[in-house]
């Protein structure tokens, strides 16, 4: 007797379906991993920037304590926190401070003669050299 059966009746999947299949899957890996990688880039960044805004309120809070006179251009490398103490498990982090006197009576104004009550702080946050977060704020004479 004769074998009747198509080679189709066979069942499976021919190589064109195969290839097909394989670079469907392979285009989801794909997109996959660059979606991990967009995820683990943005998560860096934000710890950066948490880390930033932490180490200006630490330059903040010294500042406050520090007696106005003293207040001048600083840079730390690496970082100290709130008491001046050296965060030397942050090595790769810098604090710059510019320092400039104000007019009391037009705080936008920068007083040449230095001798003005009001001073402006400027914190310049620093990860690996590239600047991270800019923030200032004003300091007047206790009396």
């Amino acid at each position: 007797m004769k074998n009747t059966t198509s080679r189709n009746a066979c069942g499976g999947f021919s190589l064109i379906e195969a290839v097909v299949a394989i670079a469907i899957v392979g285009l989801g890996m794909v997109g996959l991993l660059v979606s991990i990688s967009s995820g683990t880039r943005a998560n860096h960044e934000g710890r950066w920037g948490t880390q930033a805004v932490l180490l200006a309120r630490e330059i903040r809070e010294f500042t406050f304590f520090q007696p106005f006179d003293s207040l001048t251009d600083t840079f730390y490398d690496p970082p100290v926190d709130g008491q001046g103490e050296i965060l030397h498990d942050l090595s790769d982090w810098q604090q710059k401070i510019a320092v400039s006197y104000h007019k009391a009576d037009s705080l936008r104004e920068i007083d040449p003669t230095e001798t003005s009550n009001v001073k402006y702080v400027q914190a310049q946050i620093s990860y690996e050299g590239r600047t991270i977060i800019t923030v200032g704020w004003m300091v007047t004479r206790r009396q």
